[in-house]
């Protein structure tokens, strides 16, 4: 049986509609390459835009570990509303630093589902450190998790706006 793109990408709108319609979001993972890095692959929201929030994506994690850490980060962010590009929390990984960084075209051009349904939208990155405490846009941050958030947009340091 052969099936066609659009009846993939057909099956996906409808699963995804359906997590939605129970969580109030979906989380949508893309697998990278398979190679010994996780720095291509990446996890993504449906659904945030909706609710008056920006769509949320986290990069660099292995995949069962990215999209559980971007329900975190969505979960709080339903719960605290929108926030500003630049700004920290230290609840949404207990206790790690998150900072939401506001995500460039060609960052939210890759939320594929997003782009369906929404057509135009707001996306942060949700950005952590390496295991040495530096950010993707530090000096000395491990490459690999560098190149995974800052193929985003999020290029320069922010300016911290608030931590919560």
């Amino acid at each position: 049986m052969v099936v066609s793109k659009r009846g993939v990408a057909d099956a996906l709108d409808r699963k995804v509609d359906a997590m939605i319609e129970d969580n109030g979001y979906a989380v949508v993972s893309v697998l990278g390459s398979g190679g010994p890095s996780f720095a291509d692959g990446f996890a993504y929201t449906v659904g945030l835009t909706r609710l008056g929030l920006p769509e949320l994506a986290i990069a660099g994690l292995p995949p069962r570990v990215g999209p559980m850490s971007l329900a975190c980060a969505a979960d709080w962010l339903r719960s605290s509303g929108p926030v500003g590009d630049g700004h920290v929390s230290m609840a949404v990984f207990a206790g790690v630093p998150a900072v939401f960084r506001k995500m460039s075209v060609a960052g939210r051009n890759r939320l594929l589902a997003c782009v369906r349904r929404y057509g135009s939208f707001e996306a942060m990155i949700v950005c952590y450190p390496d295991v040495r405490g530096t950010f993707p846009w530090e000096s000395g941050c491990d490459p690999l998790l560098a190149e995974a958030t800052l193929s985003f947009g999020a290029l320069s340091a922010p300016q911290i706006l608030e931590t919560a």
